[in-house]
């Protein structure tokens, strides 16, 4: 059979995502080489996970193996419009504390409930040669009974998932039947020691573990959430209507309608959702560039670093920008002048703050770029406007500002400087600019 190729804007947008599509099972399944293999796990993704309308169950095991903690996490409930479940394998050596990791422990590790300082980590995702074979089995329980969903493996992967449009399901409706085979009886035994020290009732095959998720036993952030009933209410609308428009099956490339720029607007969100949890859980930008290092999304040797760093702060109750295009400027002997490492936000509501990190190539001329979005007030009247910044090598740095400049303002630094307002530093890098929406 053939590999699904996505081709419509919906299918490419899940596909960025980093999923693909499994026309036997009707479901959508998380890449081997997707971005979010770039970008570990902590406790701050799940405290986030309503950020994607998540409204999941999350259980952490945590053991210790060849001188590294493990983290194997296992997660199901509704996704907005799929029901889904997952698996992810994590590690990372409990003694390494480099200024990189500090900042990823400080922001995203802690744990409100659990004072175990290897368990208030930032975990790195497993590497080829430590992937581990799983399988599961997602099953369903309504109105007395057991439906299976859908069942992935056994394969070697660091990321199991499955996820199933049009279906509404509450996180203690699922539970996963599981098999996570091991690499040897020293690695098996700790993890059945971790999961039976946690109440779990486990079958030992050869080298396999199986047993099932059913009722978490781990603190559960969706359950200290206020916003929750409201998240959960909107993930049954949407996967109701999904379900009602009696499509024959959730091919990405196939779906039409009144719902697939919500659908689409949802997985361009999931893509940027790791970054907004950065954003928002690491409020000064220095410390979130240096996360976004320790990720490994910015090139590690650099002799000058000619980047720019943008936030838009929208501190206003009224007014949200919606993004209609970015660019980056080529009118220097026509190369361009940078990367976005992280895109600008397709949409910045009320209250919140996004992020984007243009990153200088290789070369002598530094990083420049612009981003237009409308502002579109509670009534729906729009005024564009456009935002550009540079950081030019050989040239002054530069903000501008065109058009609704009543509700704009900025501030701006390069390097270890003083922050200006309303004002450019014209040397220095890497170049830091707030632009704020009143």
């Amino acid at each position: 059979m053939a590999q699904w190729q996505p081709s419509s804007d919906l299918a490419k947008a899940v596909y960025l995502a980093g999923f693909d599509y499994d026309p036997t099972q009707d479901i959508l399944y998380s890449r081997m080489y997707a971005i979010q293999r770039q970008l570990g796990y902590a406790y701050g993704y799940d405290a986030f996970a309503f950020l994607i309308s998540a409204n999941i169950d999350c259980e952490p095991i945590f053991f210790e193996y060849n001188k590294k903690v493990w983290m194997i996490e296992l997660w199901k409930g509704q996704y907005g419009l799929e029901t889904g479940c997952e698996i992810g394998i994590y590690n990372r050596n409990p003694n390494d504390h480099s200024g990189i990791y500090n900042t990823l422990d400080k922001y995203l590790g802690k744990r409100p409930d659990d004072t175990n300082p290897n368990h208030n980590l930032f975990y790195n995702c497993v590497d080829n040669s430590e992937m581990l074979e799983m399988n599961f089995s997602l099953h369903r329980k309504d109105k007395g009974e057991d439906t299976v969903v859908f069942t992935r493996g056994p394969e070697k992967d660091w990321w199991l998932t499955g996820f199933k449009w049009g279906i509404y399901s509450k996180p203690e409706q699922l539970k996963m039947d599981i098999t996570i085979t091991f690499t040897n009886e020293e690695m098996k035994k700790v993890f059945v020691q971790a999961l039976e020290k946690m109440g779990y009732t486990c079958t030992i095959s050869s080298g396999s573990v199986s047993f099932i998720f059913d009722k978490p036993t781990t603190y559960q952030p969706r359950l200290h959430n206020p916003i929750m009933p409201s998240i959960d209410e909107a993930n049954k609308e949407i996967a109701t209507k999904y379900h009602a428009l009696g499509f024959p099956n959730n091919d990405p490339n196939k779906i039409q309608g009144e719902l697939v720029k919500k659908i689409e607007k949802y997985f361009k969100n999931y893509a940027s959702y790791f970054q907004d949890v950065l954003s928002k859980s690491i409020k000064p930008l220095e410390d979130w560039v240096d996360a976004i290092k320790g990720l490994g999304l910015l090139r590690k040797f650099k002799l000058i670093d000619c980047s720019c760093i943008v936030e838009f702060s929208n501190e206003s109750t009224e007014y949200t920008l919606e993004k209609k295009d970015a660019g980056i400027d080529n009118s220097w002997l026509n190369m361009n002048q940078g990367t976005y490492v992280v895109q600008a936000s397709s949409i910045v509501p009320p209250e919140s703050v996004k992020r984007l990190l243009l990153e200088d190539n290789f070369g002598p001329f530094g990083a420049a770029g612009w981003v237009t979005y409308d502002l579109v007030d509670k009534n729906g009247n729009k005024e564009e406007i456009k935002f550009s910044f540079g950081c030019p090598l050989f040239k002054n740095n530069f903000v501008k500002i065109s058009g609704a400049k009543n509700n704009i303002s900025y501030k701006s630094k390069s390097g270890n400087g003083n922050w200006q307002t309303n004002d450019t530093p014209l040397r220095g890098h890497p170049f830091y600019i707030q632009f704020i929406i009143s």
